[in-house]
């Protein structure tokens, strides 16, 4: 019989949320999101999903109007409607990191532009943390 040493999950299991947070789009002004909900902070990434599931987008939480989020979307926003779900993942965008990042070409939230797949990579950094110390 075989079995998982919880150890190597851990952390991930302890960063699962089982509880899910919504909110919905009331504004679209130019490229900011107007959304009521979910009660998150700035820096957090959500999902944005209309009715029918056929537009999804990533949105960072920018800032605050009165009771309302104001939300970046990470990419075209076409297909969104007043009232499109948006759901809260409680976490900093976030990008791959190790040694399958060399001589590839990445976008600017870290996903591969150059043709060569995908980057296979189970540690990730926060893409807005300190640089690392370049003289250790």
């Amino acid at each position: 019989m075989s079995y998982v040493p919880y150890d190597m999950y851990a952390d991930r299991i302890a960063r699962v949320s089982t509880i899910k947070h919504y909110g919905k789009v009331t504004q679209v002004v130019g490229l900011v999101i107007e959304s009521e909900g979910p009660a998150v902070s700035i820096g957090r990434l959500c999902h944005i999903e209309n009715y029918d599931g056929s537009a999804r987008i990533q949105a960072e939480v920018v800032g605050f109007r009165d009771d309302r989020l104001l939300l970046m979307p990470y990419g075209p926003i076409s297909g969104i409607n007043p009232g499109a779900i948006v759901t809260s993942t409680f976490d900093q965008p976030r990008v791959p990191v190790g040694q399958q990042l060399i001589g590839r070409v990445l976008g600017g939230l870290g996903q591969p532009i150059d043709g060569k797949g995908p980057i296979v990579s189970n540690v990730t950094r926060p893409i807005s943390s300190p640089p690392i110390p370049v003289l250790k």
